[in-house]
C-alpha cells in the first residue's frame, strides 16, 4: 500500500519516472552521452530503438480489434502535427516543407532495408490482415518481397523515418520476415526545421519566439526530433576532407 501511495503522489507531483516528460528527460541524458563521443551511428540506432514500439503498434493493433478497427495511418503531416507560422523560418511550416525540404532528385536516398530501417506501415484491411501473413518471403507462395509502384514511402532525413503511404500490408509482412529493400518515392530533408523548431517534452515550439506549434501524435516523434538535433550538430561540425 505504501508503494502505491508513493507512486500516486509522484504522479500527482509530476515526478513519476514513467511520465512522458520524465522519459524524455532521461532519454536525452543518454542521447547527450552518445553525442559527446561523436557516435552518429549510435544516435541512429537510438532513434530506431525509440520508434520500434510505434512501428509495432501500427503493425499489431488491427489484430486486437474487430474489422476496420485499425488505427489511423501514419501520414507524416498529421502524425508530426507541426502546424502554424515559424518566425525563424518566416513561413508557414507546411508551406516551407513543400517549397524547401522536398528533395526533387532522390539520389541521396539509398535503399531502405526493411529488416533494419524504420518504416511505419499501418495494416488495416480485413482480408489483407489474413491473406498476407505467411505468403510473402523466401520459400513462400508469393515469393520474396519485390518493390512495386504500389509501394509509396516518404523518407525523412536525418531522422531515418520511412512513412509508408502505399503497400502497407506487403511492407509489413516483409518487416516481419526481415527481408526486402525499397527506394523511397519521396525524400524530405528536415534539417532546417530541426534548427528552427524544438520539442520541449510535450509540444513543438518555435526556437525564436517560444510559440507552441502543435503536439506530435506520439511523443516518440518529438523524442527522435531532439536526437536528430545531435545528428545535425555533429554533421555541421565535421571537418571537410
Amino acid at each position: 500500500m505504501g508503494s502505491l501511495i508513493r507512486t500516486w503522489m509522484l504522479r500527482l507531483l509530476g515526478k513519476d519516472e514513467n511520465t512522458d516528460v520524465n522519459q524524455f528527460k532521461y532519454l536525452m541524458e543518454w542521447a547527450n552521452r552518445i553525442a559527446s563521443t561523436k557516435n552518429e551511428e549510435g544516435l541512429r540506432d537510438l532513434i530506431k530503438i525509440v520508434l520500434r514500439p510505434v512501428q509495432a503498434k501500427h503493425m499489431r493493433d488491427a489484430y486486437l480489434k474487430s474489422a476496420h478497427g485499425a488505427p489511423e495511418p501514419l501520414w507524416w503531416p498529421n502524425s508530426m502535427s507541426l502546424f502554424g507560422y515559424s518566425e525563424v523560418l518566416k513561413s508557414n511550416i507546411l508551406s516551407y516543407v513543400s517549397q524547401n525540404c522536398v528533395v526533387k532528385d532522390v539520389k541521396e536516398a539509398e535503399e531502405l532495408n526493411l529488416a533494419s530501417d524504420v518504416l511505419l506501415p499501418t495494416v488495416w484491411h480485413p482480408s489483407s490482415l489474413v491473406n498476407t501473413l505467411g505468403m510473402i518471403g523466401p520459400g513462400l507462395p508469393a515469393k520474396e518481397f519485390e518493390p512495386s509502384t504500389n509501394h509509396c514511402v516518404t523518407y525523412m532525413h536525418p531522422l531515418g523515418i520511412g512513412w509508408v503511404n502505399g503497400g502497407n500490408h506487403s511492407i509489413s509482412q516483409a518487416i516481419v520476415r526481415g527481408q526486402g529493400t525499397l527506394v523511397p518515392t519521396e525524400f524530405i530533408d528536415v534539417t532546417s526545421l530541426i534548427q528552427a523548431i524544438r520539442y520541449d517534452g510535450s509540444h513543438w515550439r518555435c526556437i525564436g519566439s517560444g510559440k507552441q506549434l502543435g503536439t506530435p501524435r506520439y511523443p516518440e516523434f518529438g523524442w527522435v526530433w531532439e536526437i536528430g538535433r545531435h545528428l545535425v550538430t555533429l554533421s555541421s561540425t565535421k571537418k571537410p576532407l
